[in-house]
């Protein structure tokens, strides 16, 4: 009996494993454009602003369409959905990586933006299904690396791929290939095991949309989101220019930084025993308006600028965490738990969609320096936060 009930715990942190690296891998899409940025336009004879949009993809759909998407699980199964996700990846990946057309590689894209968002919304959901009730909070936790770990392996295996097969295409037929691999694999997990997956309809219950702390975190979530794309957006260019850091120890530096913010992810649960989760957080947000304004502002040598980004998304790791982790408290309705995390995901989204702009025309109307006073409307973002 002990036997079985430690094979199904195997399964299940299995099967929970499987469910981040499928995060991971759509994440990864949001940054193999950044890194090929120079190859795209090239190849399809976009202008700088048409990159720009493409790359906004993800944003642009998170932020319009995430609630919609997440009111599909009242109908459909989170699993059948984040399958469906895996489905579009591959099938956006495999025809974006061979199209020589540009309206096909948009839509492909388009495609990728969708993939993300079922798997992205619908994954937290299988989570919270798959864990025990004490365990939850702790498995939502482990989520929360899909970002940073996504963004900086789609930084790193981007440019390595590209020099490995002299095709800067590679890294698309790389993600087909792995999301095929997920898609074969949990199917495998969850289909012998029909138990997990619910047949009962419900009803959603919303009474968290009535709670002042939900929409405290949403606001968290916009303002995290925002200053960390304000500080990736430009890091590889100040190093390329401020530096004369070489192209290949760019991508290796700015993904080694991004992944910093994975130890961040994981110590939020350990902090968390010790103080309250609203106090966390504003800590954190201050830490990172601090050091992001510090990095900006002051000329340091190469490794000094490396430590105190590392040190500042480090720190804002433990934001994110926090934020997907609360979902529990608020709801453990099925229903209310993928409406919860596409709520946040907009937030995210609207502070991802905002950071690269403002801080581009920042650093085109006044230079790198001015850059840093955007980490001020930080602190000033967390007054307000506090005050709400």
């Amino acid at each position: 009996m002990s036997l079985k009930k430690n094979e199904a715990e195997i399964n299940k942190y299995g099967l929970i494993s499987l469910i981040i690296l499928a995060g991971i891998c759509a994440t990864s899409n949001i940054s193999k454009i950044p890194a090929m940025f120079s190859q795209v336009q090239n190849s399809f004879g976009f202008s700088t602003v048409a990159v720009g949009y493409v790359q906004a993809c993800f944003n642009l759909m998170a932020i319009l369409f995430a609630v919609v998407i997440s009111f599909l699980s009242r109908v459909i199964s989170p699993f059948k959905l984040l399958l469906v996700g895996l489905g579009c990846l591959i099938i956006g990946n495999l025809f974006g990586g061979f199209s020589t057309n540009a309206l096909i590689f948009i839509l492909c894209r388009l495609l990728e933006g969708l993939g993300f968002l079922l798997i992205a919304i619908n994954a937290p959901v299988c989570i919270s299904q798959s864990s025990k009730h004490h365990s939850r909070t702790t498995a939502l936790t482990l989520w929360a690396i899909y970002v940073p770990g996504g963004v900086s392996c789609g930084l790193f295996l981007t440019p390595f791929l590209a020099n490995l097969f002299n095709n800067w295409r590679a890294m698309w037929y790389f993600n087909a290939i792995f999301a095929s691999i997920l898609l074969l694999l949990i199917t495998l997990k969850v289909y012998p095991n029909k138990q997990i997956i619910p047949t009962h309809q419900d009803t959603v219950e919303s009474k968290f949309l009535q709670q002042s702390d939900f929409w405290k975190l949403t606001f968290a979530a916009i303002i995290y989101c925002f200053l960390f794309f304000v500080t990736m957006s430009l890091i590889s260019l100040y190093l390329l220019e401020h530096y004369q850091v070489s192209k290949f120890h760019t991508g290796l530096i700015s993904a080694s930084i991004i992944a910093s913010n994975i130890p961040g992810n994981l110590f939020a649960l350990q902090l968390l025993k010790k103080l309250p989760r609203q106090v966390l957080i504003n800590i954190a947000l201050l830490i990172m308006s601090i050091l992001g304004f510090i990095s900006f502002k002051f000329e340091f040598s190469l490794g000094w600028y490396i430590g105190v980004n590392c040190i500042m998304i480090f720190c804002a790791g433990i934001i994110p965490s926090l934020i997907i982790s609360s979902a529990v408290s608020f709801s453990h309705h099925k229903n209310a738990i993928a409406i919860i995390q596409a709520i946040f995901l907009m937030g995210l989204n609207i502070g991802q969609f905002l950071g690269p702009i403002l801080a581009g025309y920042v650093f085109n109307a006044f230079g790198f320096s001015a850059v840093g006073y955007l980490f001020i409307s930080g602190i000033i973002f967390l007054i307000a936060f506090i005050r709400l």
